[in-house]
């Protein structure tokens, strides 16, 4: 009973994270952060899922940004016992992400 219970736990969170993306069009500026690059727009700040920070072509320029839309929630855990730098709340990364310059 506990196996099934542990299996239907893990189906149940598996089937949660991977749940579709959906296609994003983003237009904002570019900017670095301590995670990755970022653009920065009237929507929020998303981070690129791989890319560390923009050539100086793009750096503080606007720019148009497509991908899939991945949204991850975290909170701040009470257990922990070290100080620790992380994003709190909401993160909206772009995965797959293609940008170009706006002119």
């Amino acid at each position: 009973m506990i196996r099934k219970i542990i299996l239907l736990s893990f189906l149940l969170g598996f089937s949660f994270c991977n749940k579709e993306k959906k296609n994003i069009t983003i237009v904002g500026e570019a900017f670095d952060a301590k995670r990755s690059a970022v653009v920065i727009s009237n929507e929020g700040i998303f981070y690129l899922d791989e890319l560390v920070s923009w050539d100086k072509k793009y750096y503080g320029k606007k720019v148009k940004v497509t991908g899939k839309l991945k949204i991850e929630k975290n909170e701040k855990r009470e257990s922990d016992t070290v100080e620790m730098q992380r994003i709190v709340g909401e993160i909206k990364i772009i995965l797959n992400a293609k940008w170009d310059l706006v002119e």
